[in-house]
């Protein structure tokens, strides 16, 4: 079962708070606790409330968002959202977990979101060898195909392959295609599996059946290594001692 991150949204825009619950009511793991129009009722609302998420706008009048993060205690994970981006490298000083400027998309939303179930997701397990360490601490992600946001449990992603307009996720017994690019669907995949060989292709090493020359074989797909990726490639299989 997925678990579910309780949050709060702190703005003093009702359109900014409307616009979050829009989004967040599209996002299964997302459930709403409270909207606030400033940072003290916010401070005084988690004092008595235990929520996993706050999304915080800066500017606001009294306490800033700025501010009430540092007021929090405990302090839950905070997506700052704000039309300003001066406010950027405080933001993150204050270890929040993103930063979303506003008008911001869906899909940014969702990479957003989602970076923090990957925080709140169970601990990560002891490592014991090397093969041990090619398996991900995050079982799965949420992507957004045309028409909803889909769970996908990454060891069964055998490659991403580039598609024009889209990406395809190749699995074992199926494929998706997502509004996505490579840089956003990046972010979401565990460094230690996955990586991009081709400027069309990211694939999981955990599926690699063989080898040969510029080619590597997953399943019944001839992946082609570029010679601007070739380099990297090799030098992260034997730093995973499979080289």
């Amino acid at each position: 079962m997925v678990k579910k991150i309780k949050y709060i949204s702190v703005d003093d825009e009702p359109l900014a708070l409307s616009k979050i619950d829009e989004f967040a009511t599209q996002v299964p793991f997302l459930e709403k606790a409270g909207s606030f129009s400033n940072g003290l009722a916010a401070i005084t609302y988690l004092n008595q409330n235990n929520v996993d998420l706050v999304f915080m706008d800066i500017n606001m009048e009294g306490l800033d968002g700025l501010q009430t993060i540092e007021l929090m205690n405990p302090r839950p994970h905070v997506i700052i959202t704000t039309a300003y981006s001066q406010h950027a490298l405080k933001g993150f000083d204050l270890d929040v977990c993103d930063y979303l400027l506003k008008p911001f998309s869906f899909e940014r939303f969702v990479k957003s979101v989602t970076r923090v179930l990957e925080k709140v997701s169970a601990p990560m397990p002891v490592i014991s060898n090397k093969h041990e360490a090619l398996k991900t601490t995050i079982p799965y992600v949420f992507l957004r195909t045309s028409n909803k946001i889909q769970k996908v449990v990454l060891e069964n992603i055998l490659f991403v392959k580039g598609m024009s307009d889209y990406l395809e996720v190749k699995m074992e017994k199926e494929r998706i295609l997502v509004l996505m690019n490579f840089n956003e669907i990046s972010s979401l995949l565990p460094q230690e599996s996955f990586i991009r060989v081709h400027r069309s292709y990211i694939l999981n090493i955990n599926h690699i059946v063989s080898i040969e020359r510029n080619h590597v074989q997953i399943g019944e797909e001839s992946i082609p290594v570029s010679q601007t990726y070739r380099e990297a490639f090799f030098l992260f299989l034997k730093s995973h001692g499979l080289g």
